[in-house]
């Protein structure tokens, strides 16, 4: 299928108010056509370079317990190609965001979307190839969508226990680094700034939606 990013931050508007609908969810969405290949760029890093001092992340985020998320799917995508789960950190004005993008066929995932334990190396570790796409985005403006930084996973594990119907999964010393993302080519560089964090463990659980037209993925057979 075609790559795809969503930051999908009208999620945010679910977190703050109560609801989302799909429609404006799917609205929301940037898309992005993988490496070498050209779509509307995503939200690019608002830290113009990397001499920048303030850094929108803790160091340590702790352990961030039971985080209150929402999966998200693309308008041309099922679940079973690619979603996003989001879930914001804080109740700031322009609140800090842990953001995780699944895609089928890339990084940990070439077999497809599945339960199992995955640790951020090889791959992962680059938003241009990466199947399970651990990030952070700090200080999301609700009115423009604009990211001012993201911090793209360096380590760290995470188990998926469930992928279809409900996402549910847990993550362990996952560490991160401030990044630009290039608009073209999807490359994540590192901003070598100073700006970096992590977090001991957590864990999620949200409901994946259906897709508008259609039906969960299922791999039983049809019957009578």
């Amino acid at each position: 299928m075609t790559r795809l990013t969503v930051l999908a931050l009208a999620s945010l508007f679910a977190f703050g108010c109560g609801s989302s609908s799909k429609a404006t969810q799917q609205d929301a969405a940037v898309a992005h056509d993988g490496p070498g290949q050209s779509d509307a760029p995503i939200q690019r890093d608002g830290a113009r370079d990397a001499a920048q001092a303030t850094c929108d992340l803790p160091t340590d985020l702790g352990a961030l317990g039971a985080l209150t998320g929402d999966v998200f799917l693309a308008s041309d995508a099922t679940p079973s190609e690619y979603f996003v789960y989001d879930a914001a950190l804080d109740t700031n004005t322009t609140p800090n965001l842990f953001e995780i993008e699944f895609y089928a066929g890339s990084g940990v995932f070439t077999s497809g979307i599945a339960p199992g334990t995955y640790t951020i190396s090889d791959k992962e570790l680059n938003y241009a190839t990466c199947g399970l796409c651990v990030k952070l985005l700090g200080k999301v403006d609700l009115t423009t969508f604009n990211v001012d930084q993201i911090y793209m996973a360096t380590g760290g594990t995470v188990t998926l226990t469930s992928v279809t119907g409900t996402l549910t999964g847990s993550f362990t010393n996952l560490t991160f680094e401030h990044v630009d993302i290039d608009s073209t080519t999807f490359v994540s560089t590192p901003l070598n700034d100073g700006c970096s964090s992590q977090t001991a463990s957590g864990t999620f659980t949200a409901p994946i939606p259906v897709p508008d037209g259609g039906v969960p993925p299922t791999d039983a057979a049809p019957t009578d």
